[in-house]
């Protein structure tokens, strides 16, 4: 899954969704009990789950990278066997926050 990508004051939101692990497809659940656990660098970028909880908030504050920590629980069918889940998962994705979009940032290219 993509890392997260953001400019100063710029505000993303981001929906969940629950991908099959054999298909690769999105398949349709029922979430509950959305937290931001974690963010490494609260300095850099702002989390918080949306007025929806079925969405999270990212706001980029300066630059700057760091990981987020998402928990929740979803309710779904298996696609494979037709049977009822409940489980719980975490998400734990990268940011990155950069500058001024029209300007530039270093990275490194590995060949």
């Amino acid at each position: 899954m993509a890392d997260i990508n953001l400019q100063i004051g710029q505000l993303k939101t981001a929906g969940f969704v629950l991908i099959d692990n054999v298909t690769l497809q999105q398949i349709n659940g029922t979430f509950s009990n959305q937290t931001i656990l974690s963010n490494s660098n609260p300095q850099f970028a702002t989390f918080s789950i949306g007025a929806n909880p079925n969405y999270v908030n990212a706001t980029g504050v300066q630059v700057g990278s760091g990981t987020v920590v998402i928990s929740l629980h979803a309710d779904y069918t298996d696609a494979g066997n037709g049977t009822a889940q409940s489980q719980d998962f975490t998400i734990t994705k990268t940011f990155t926050v950069i500058g001024n979009p029209n300007g530039a940032h270093p990275e490194l290219n590995f060949p």
